[in-house]
């Protein structure tokens, strides 16, 4: 491969692929789930302007409102959003909820009763579901303002059973399961994976498992793959731990400080190339990075350089873009 130029494939936008969409979805119920609010809030604004939310996203965005005590912001994003949408949106409910929740928590009581009376009276939400009747009479008869009083609300676990989503689901089910299961060091599937993980055609689900299998100290057999035209068999107490063999906080600390000076204190550019980071390092685990943590967070900035026509692509070479090259042709061959 000639890494002396970029293709105009590799030049497309990174922020609307889909991948980058799915993973910024991943990555705000994890920020929820951690109770990092603040972070939730700052991110959910960079998924509103790639995709229309779904209403777990905007639940969630409410949620995160509501515990770090911005009832008004609440009450104006909802306002905002239900005169935006379409009067048998099948978001309405929701939003019309969580307005009469921020102006309960504003002791706005006469609203509330208008709010009321406007949701009784609109035609288009006909009858509600009973878990969406019990939620409103929650508000109404108690200060719900920590949404982990509420019962119907996200809870920090896997939505669903985990062994049939990882065998039946669709892609971005199994990738979320398999996700969970190795972030949470889930135990009880390691005969599963370990069935599971040869077969794997998408690589991201299977380097993950390959993860978890590593954390669960699995070394019944070796571990064997096949990709980036590189074979590999190993025992999981013959390699690293994603972490350590991705150089990962180092690499992290190095992205932070460089990107600072090259993409002038852009912390949208930093939070892409970290994104970027992540997303072939997953790819390319169990395999040895040979590289140090600053000459990878140098080749990953300059890449999102290019990608955003900061830097000239036949400025962009050598055996680290090489590397890149190799992971990203992977993607795209698979993505046919």
């Amino acid at each position: 491969m000639n890494s002396s130029f970029v293709t105009p494939m590799r030049k497309k936008n990174i922020r609307s692929h889909p991948r980058f969409i799915q993973k910024l979805q991943r990555d705000l119920k994890q920020y929820y789930y951690d109770e990092d609010y603040y972070t939730y809030i700052q991110q959910f604004k960079a998924l509103q302007e790639l995709d229309f939310p779904s209403s777990e996203y905007f639940e969630m965005y409410y949620e995160s409102l509501f515990h770090t005590g911005q009832n008004e912001k609440a009450l104006f994003f909802g306002e905002t959003f239900f005169q935006m949408l379409d009067d048998d949106h099948e978001d309405n409910a929701l939003h019309m909820i969580m307005i009469i929740r921020a102006l309960k928590n504003l002791e706005r009581y006469e609203e509330v009763e208008n709010w009321l009376v406007a949701m009784a009276k609109n035609p288009y939400l006909g009858d509600l579901d009973p878990s969406v009747l019990e939620k409103l009479e929650m508000i109404l008869q108690s200060d719900i303002t920590d949404s982990s009083k509420d019962e119907h609300m996200i809870q920090p676990e896997f939505d669903g059973n985990i062994e049939k989503t990882i065998t039946e689901g669709s892609v971005e089910a199994r990738l979320s399961a398999v996700e969970f299961i190795f972030n949470k060091k889930v135990e009880g599937y390691v005969d599963l994976i370990s069935r599971l993980y040869k077969n794997e055609e998408i690589l991201m689900i299977q380097s993950l498992m390959v993860g978890y299998l590593k954390a669960m100290d699995y070394n019944d057999e070796p571990i064997e793959l096949n990709k980036f035209g590189k074979k590999f068999k190993k025992y999981t107490s013959e390699f690293k731990t994603f972490d350590k063999e991705a150089k990962v906080v180092k690499t992290i600390e190095w992205i932070d400080d460089i990107g600072a000076r090259k993409f002038e204190g852009n912390d949208e550019k930093i939070r892409q190339t970290l994104e970027m980071f992540m997303n072939f390092s997953i790819l390319w685990y169990p395999y040895h990075v040979p590289f140090t943590p600053q000459k990878i967070a140098n080749i990953f900035i300059n890449y999102i350089r290019v990608l955003h026509n900061e830097l000239d692509e036949k400025n962009f070479h050598g055996e680290l873009a090489d590397w890149v090259f190799l992971i990203q042709d992977e993607i795209e061959r698979l993505n046919q």
